[in-house]
C-alpha cells in the first residue's frame, strides 16, 4: 500500500460536524454523565473527554487534534469560560479517558482485540488482488462494525501491508519451489520475437497471444489453432503451478490483465519470481479464454451451417416446385384414369347380361395399352418417388449437409481435435465417437459409433454397414454443439463451457451448510418447500378470484370480454401520465439560457462534487509515480466517448500529451474502474434531497432494455439482424435505468440473444441503486426469470405484449375456475410434486446466483 498524505490527513483528522451532527454526537446520555462525566475534575478535562466521546461515537476512532468549532460549541453548551487548547490535554489523562469511553460504548482496544478475523478478511481481499487502498477502507469499516477501536493511519496501513507482503512472499516461495529452471526458460521464450521474418519490427510471441480472432473464416480459425498449439504446452507447465497459488479467479485474472495491458519490456524487466507469477497466470487465463473462443467458433460455425442448409432447402423447394407439381399432376391424372378403368371393369364383371367370355373380352379391352399405359404410369410413379426421396422429410436436408461437409470440416475439424471434452452418462455414445475421432485424427471409418444419432439419421449415414463419411462428420459436429448447449457435454479447460454444476455451490457444502448459506443469501424464508408452496397456492388462488371478480364487476379498465368466453386487452391507452403538467409556470431561471458550457467544464464540475476520478486507480498496486493531472483524464473520457484516438486528441488539445493519454488508457481505464466511477456519481445523487422526489408509492422503480448497435468488426456478440442493422451485424447494449435517469449497470450481449437472464445480473451486480420495482419489455421476461426474481425478493413487473395470449398456471385444476364462470383462466395445473422433488436444487441454484 502506497503512502498517500491526503488519505493519511483525512483519516487522522477529526470529522467535520454540522450543527445537527454536534447535537447528535456531543449528547451525553444519563449513564455516561453519571458514571464518567461526573467523575471528571476540571472544566478542561470535561470538555476534552466530551470531544473525544463525540468523535469516537461518530467514527470509532480517537484523534490527536480537535476542531475549534467543536470546542466552541461545547464551551457554549456547558457554559464554560476560559481558553481551551487541545494540546494541553495530558497524555496520561487522555489514555485513561479513552479507556472509559470504550468501556461505556462497548468497544475493544485495537491492540487488545483478537485480530485473527481481521487478518482473514485482509487475506481474502489479497487473494482477490483488491487494491490496498480499498482494503484499508474495508478494514476501517470492519473495525467499526465489530466495535473495535480504529487506530491511526500508519497502524492500519502497517497491518494491511504486512498481510499483503507476507501473502506475496508465500506465493513467491511456491513459484520458486514448483517451477523448474527448464520450465522457466520455456516461459522466457515468450519474450522472443517470432523467427519467421528477419524484420526487426517483428512482434514478440507474448504479443501474439494477447488477442484471439472472433471469426468463423478458415484463416482466422487457423490463427487461433496456432495460438492453441503454442499455449497448450505452456498451459501444461503453468496449470499445476497456478493451482498451488492462493488466489481467487479474480486475483489470477488481475495478474493476467497486467500482462495484457503492459508492454513486453515492462514484464521482461520484472525479477524472476514476479515475472513467472505474471507469465504463468497470463498463460492459464489466455488458454482458458482461447478455449472459450474456440468453443464459440465451433458453435457459430455449426449455427451458420444450419442456417445455410435451411436456406438451401427452401430455395430448392422453390426452384423444384414446378417440376414436383407437374410430376404430381401426371400421377393424379393417371390415378383418375385408372379409377375410371376400375369402375368400368367392375360394371363389366357385375353385368348379369354378359357371359363369362364376353366379360373377359371386354375386360381385356379395358386393360389394353391404349386404355392403360402401364409403362408411362410406372415412369410417373418413379418420378414422384424420386421427388419424395429428394425433398421429403430429412432427405433434402441431409443432401445439403453432405454438400457443405467439406466447408464445415475446414472450420471444425481442428477445433474438435484440440478441445478436451467431458461428458455425463447420457452422452457416453457421443463421447466415445469424439474420442475415436481424436484417435484417428479425423479419419472416419466404418467402425465409428452411430448410436448417438437418431434412427432416421442413422438410416442416412449408414448404408449396408458403410458410413457416409462426409455426412457423419457434419452430424457429429452438430450433436457436439447440441450436447454442449444442454449441458451433457462440457469443455474441461474453459471459463464459460464447464458443467453447470461447477458454477454452483457444491452438493457437499450445500448439505453441510444449507441453512447458513440460505441466511447469507437472505433466503431462509424459502427453506421449507411445503410452507412456501402452500402459501403461494393460497396467494395465487386469491389473485385469480380477485382479478376475475373485478372483471365481472367491470372494475378493470384494461381488459374486456372477447365474445368467445375469454378476454382481450382494451385498445385505449392509459394516458394519465401524459396529462400531468405543472399547474403554473415557474418564473425562475434554473439553468442559464443561450450559454454554452464546455463538456470538460461539466465533467470537472461533477468531479469536484463526487470525486469520481479517484475511482480510476492504476492497475499496478505498487505504482509509485505521480498520477497524471485531472485534465488528462477529462480528455481521455471525452476521447473515448467520441471514438477519437489518443494521437488525434492530443493534436487537437492544449497541454495534453499523447504519451500521457496512452498511459491513462492502458493503466487507468478499464471496466471495473469505470463502473466504480459511475457508482460514485450515483451515490452522490442518492444523497440529494431532489432525488427523493422520484420515489413513488412503489418505491424506486427501475427498468432495463436492450439497444442494438451496428459494428464493423467481427465478434461472436454480433449477429445479423435485418430489422435493426439491415445487412450489417449488430450487438446489443443492455442498460438499466432508474426513475431518476441514472444508469447503475450496463453490459454488451449478443444481438440475437434473449435479454431475460441478463436482467438478473443487473439487479444483483450493482450496489448503489436498490430496485423496489423492476420492469422490462417482453424480451426481458421468461417464466423461469419470474421464479428466480421471486426467490431473490425482487418485485418484477414486465410489460408483456399480448399478455392475454400467455399461458397461465395455477395450483388448482382449470376446471375449478371454469365452474365459477371466470374469464381469466389457467391453462394448466402446476406439477407440485415435481417442484417438491427439485426444491433443494432450485434453492442451491438461486443461492449460488445470489452469493456469486
Amino acid at each position: 500500500m502506497s503512502d498517500k498524505s491526503d488519505i493519511q490527513i483525512f483519516h487522522d483528522s477529526p470529522p467535520t460536524f454540522k450543527a445537527n451532527d454536534r447535537k447528535r454526537y456531543f449528547y451525553a446520555d444519563e449513564k455516561f454523565g453519571r458514571e464518567v462525566l461526573a467523575t471528571i475534575r476540571g472544566d478542561a478535562n470535561k470538555l476534552y473527554i466530551m470531544l473525544a466521546y463525540g468523535y469516537f461515537r461518530a467514527t470509532g476512532q480517537f484523534y490527536d487534534s480537535a476542531n475549534q468549532a467543536d470546542i466552541d460549541y461545547l464551551k457554549s453548551k456547558f457554559t464554560l469560560n476560559g481558553v481551551f487548547n487541545w494540546q494541553e490535554y495530558r497524555p496520561q489523562t487522555r489514555d485513561r479517558h479513552r479507556q472509559q469511553i470504550m468501556q461505556q460504548l462497548g468497544y475493544t482496544a485495537f491492540q487488545a482485540a483478537n485480530l485473527d478475523p481481521l487478518h482473514t478478511l485482509i487475506r481474502n481481499l489479497v487473494r482477490g488482488q483488491k487494491n490496498p487502498d480499498r482494503c484499508f477502507e474495508e478494514v476501517c469499516r470492519w473495525l467499526f462494525d465489530h466495535r473495535i477501536e480504529t487506530p491511526d493511519f500508519m497502524t492500519v496501513k502497517k497491518t494491511v501491508d504486512t498481510v499483503y507482503d507476507e501473502h506475496l512472499a508465500e506465493q513467491v516461495k511456491k513459484i520458486t519451489r514448483t517451477l523448474t529452471k527448464e520450465n522457466g526458460i520455456v516461459l522466457d521464450q515468450l519474450f522472443e520475437k517470432v523467427p519467421e521474418s528477419g524484420d526487426q519490427w517483428q512482434v514478440h510471441r507474448l504479443t501474439l497471444l494477447k488477442r484471439f480472432q472472433q471469426s468463423i473464416r478458415p484463416m482466422k480459425i487457423k490463427e487461433n489453432n496456432e495460438a492453441f498449439d503454442v499455449l497448450k504446452p505452456l498451459y501444461d507447465i503453468c496449470k499445476p503451478l497456478v493451482e498451488t497459488l492462493d488466489y481467487t479467479h479474480d486475483g489470477l485474472k488481475h495478474f493476467a490483465a497486467r500482462v495484457n495491458k503492459k508492454q513486453v519490456f515492462q514484464i521482461k524487466r520484472l525479477k524472476d519470481p514476479a515475472r513467472y507469477l505474471h507469465l504463468s497466470t497470463f498463460v492459464v487465463h489466455q488458454f482458458r479464454q482461447l478455449e472459450d473462443t474456440m468453443s464459440d467458433t465451433l458453435m457459430a460455425a455449426i449455427t451458420a451451417a444450419r442456417h445455410e442448409v435451411e436456406r438451401k432447402v427452401k430455395d430448392e423447394y422453390f426452384l423444384q416446385r414446378n417440376t414436383h407439381t407437374q410430376h404430381t399432376r401426371r400421377l393424379v391424372e393417371d390415378t383418375g384414369q385408372l379409377l375410371k378403368v376400375v369402375h368400368a371393369l367392375r360394371e363389366t364383371l357385375d353385368s348379369p347380361t354378359l357371359s363369362d367370355t364376353e366379360k373377359v373380352k371386354r375386360g381385356r379391352k379395358l386393360l389394353s395399352p391404349e386404355k392403360v399405359a402401364g409403362e408411362e404410369i410406372a415412369t410417373h410413379v418413379t418420378d414422384v418417388q424420386q421427388d419424395l426421396l429428394r425433398v421429403s422429410g430429412q432427405a433434402l436436408t441431409m443432401r445439403f449437409y453432405e454438400e457443405i461437409s467439406l466447408k464445415l470440416q475446414r472450420k471444425c475439424n481442428d477445433i474438435v481435435l484440440r478441445l478436451e471434452f467431458s461428458a455425463d452418462n447420457s452422452c457416453a455414445a457421443l463421447y466415445s465417437a469424439i474420442q475415436r475421432f481424436k484417435q484417428t485424427k479425423g479419419n472416419i471409418d466404418n467402425k465409428f459409433p452411430i448410436s448417438f444419432m437418431t434412427k432416421s439419421e442413422q438410416g442416412f449415414v449408414e448404408t449396408d454397414k458403410v458410413i457416409n463419411k462426409s455426412l457423419y462428420k457434419v452430424l457429429l459436429f452438430m450433436h457436439i454443439a447440441d450436447a454442449v448447449k444442454r449441458d451433457s457435454l462440457s469443455i474441461v479447460d474453459s471459463y464459460r463451457y464447464k458443467k453447470l454444476d461447477k458454477y454452483l455451490i457444491s452438493p457437499e457444502r450445500w448439505a453441510a451448510d444449507r441453512l447458513y448459506l440460505l441466511t447469507q443469501a437472505n433466503m431462509q424464508d424459502f427453506a421449507d418447500a411445503n410452507t412456501v408452496l402452500d402459501t403461494l397456492a393460497l396467494q395465487l388462488d386469491a389473485q385469480y378470484v380477485e382479478t376475475n371478480e373485478h372483471f365481472l364487476e367491470n372494475k378493470n379498465d384494461y381488459i374486456e370480454s372477447d365474445g368467445m368466453g375469454g378476454y382481450k386487452l382494451t385498445s385505449e391507452r392509459n394516458t394519465s401520465g401524459e396529462n400531468l403538467a405543472l399547474t403554473q409556470t415557474l418564473d425562475v431561471d434554473i439553468l442559464p439560457e443561450d450559454v454554452l458550457i464546455p463538456i470538460a467544464e461539466a465533467i470537472h464540475t461533477v468531479n469536484m462534487a463526487t470525486h469520481f476520478l479517484d475511482e480510476f486507480e492504476h492497475q499496478d498496486h505498487a505504482y509509485l509515480k505521480e498520477r497524471p493531472a485531472d485534465r488528462n483524464f477529462y480528455a481521455g473520457i471525452i476521447g473515448m466517448g467520441a471514438h477519437m484516438n489518443t494521437r488525434r486528441l492530443a493534436k487537437l488539445s492544449r497541454d495534453i500529451e499523447n504519451s500521457v493519454l496512452q498511459s491513462i488508457y492502458a493503466s487507468y481505464f478499464n471496466l471495473e474502474n469505470a463502473r466504480r466511477a459511475s457508482d460514485a456519481i450515483i451515490r452522490f445523487v442518492n444523497k440529494l434531497p431532489l432525488s427523493q422526489l422520484f420515489l413513488t408509492e412503489f418505491g424506486l422503480q427501475t427498468s432495463s432494455d436492450g439497444q442494438k448497435w451496428k459494428v464493423s468488426k467481427e465478434s461472436f456478440n454480433a449477429n445479423h439482424s435485418f430489422k435493426y442493422g439491415g445487412r450489417d451485424i449488430v450487438l446489443a447494449e443492455y442498460s438499466f435505468m432508474d426513475a431518476r435517469c441514472l444508469f447503475p449497470h450496463s453490459e454488451v450481449i449478443s444481438g440475437a440473444e434473449r435479454e431475460a437472464h441478463y436482467m438478473i445480473d443487473g439487479l444483483l451486480r450493482n450496489e448503489v441503486v436498490k430496485s423496489d420495482l423492476h420492469s422490462t419489455d417482453t424480451h426481458g421476461y421468461t417464466e423461469a426469470v419470474f421464479g428466480v426474481t421471486y426467490l431473490l425478493k425482487f418485485s418484477f413487473a414486465p410489460r408483456i405484449k399480448n399478455v392475454h395470449r400467455q399461458h397461465l398456471y395455477a395450483f388448482k385444476y382449470p376446471s375449478v375456475y371454469k365452474q365459477k364462470k371466470f374469464m381469466v383462466l389457467p391453462e394448466k395445473r402446476l406439477d407440485i410434486e415435481l417442484l417438491r422433488k427439485n426444491w433443494d436444487d432450485i434453492l442451491r441454484l438461486v443461492t449460488s446466483i445470489k452469493l456469486g
